[in-house]
């Protein structure tokens, strides 16, 4: 069982949200964590407020550093989230369109002139998943550069034709995080702080790097026989826009709210 991250409840109306309602979550909250079962933070909001905050768990096991409500983790695939708002950003600018092509930045990939940006949002592109790759392990740990990715990517067989079916592939959201980087002439990390954390005021919301305890960066672990194992780190090379946001349950909140206010896309 891996570390679970954070939890986020969100509320678009009225949240009647009274002692015995957070003593409630308290007490099961703790009762998870004293029986291994949790490391997390919980940030509940209501109308874009703060409701109830609660942190549980440890950051960093080996040095007994606990979770706080500003415990930064890595979100992993809530990443795709951002990019995708950056992607209909670019669509509301009119720099692409759903329709747009694969082949318009990579035409060397297969059926890059049949595969849409629409396809690479909605996982139909048939891409191959690159974490599925049998070698995925040996390189994970290491950098990479973005056209040794390509390069793998490139060679990868197609699971199928493009429409044809859905089928889950961080392969996708990676290319939509260069398409990204291809439009805006810059790298991830800045157009994600101009884009989203800057816009929206997300203060712990930015492209990881090494994972730094005196940052307040929480460490994954899995349990095994009631203890926590550290895991071993990605280096965010290779997630890109598919995986590598560092952020807290209440920026995320935040995120979600505003996204839903309209206040990030049309």
């Amino acid at each position: 069982m891996k570390q679970i991250l954070f939890v986020i409840v969100l509320t678009f109306g009225t949240l009647n949200l009274n002692a015995q309602d957070t003593k409630q979550i308290d007490d099961y909250l703790t009762l998870l964590e004293e029986n291994n079962k949790l490391m997390a933070t919980m940030t509940v909001t209501n109308e874009g407020n703060v409701a109830y905050q609660k942190a549980v768990g440890c950051a960093d096991v080996e040095n007994n550093i606990k979770n706080t409500n500003d415990t930064k983790f890595r979100i992993g695939s809530i990443t795709k989230a951002f990019t995708a708002v950056m992607i209909f950003q670019l669509i509301d600018e009119e720099k692409l369109s759903l329709d747009t092509k694969l082949s318009d930045f990579f035409s060397e990939f297969p059926n890059a002139t049949k595969i849409t940006i629409a396809n690479l949002l909605n996982h139909s592109s048939g891409l191959y998943n690159l974490t599925n790759d049998p070698k995925f392990g040996d390189w994970m740990l290491e950098k990479s550069t973005k056209n040794q990715m390509l390069s793998r990517i490139k060679n990868y067989k197609l699971d199928f034709n493009p429409g044809e079916q859905t089928a889950y592939s961080n392969t996708n959201y990676l290319l939509l995080g260069y398409i990204v980087e291809a439009l805006d002439k810059d790298i991830y990390s800045n157009i994600l702080k101009r884009r989203i954390s800057n816009k929206i005021g997300l203060k712990n919301t930015y492209y990881g790097g090494k994972i730094s305890s005196k940052k307040n960066e929480s460490h994954s672990y899995a349990i095994k026989n009631t203890k926590w194992n550290k895991q071993l780190e990605t280096d965010m090379s290779n997630p890109g826009g598919a995986g590598a946001i560092v952020s807290t349950s209440a920026d995320l909140a935040k995120f979600i709210t505003a996204l839903f206010d309209n206040k990030l896309i049309t």
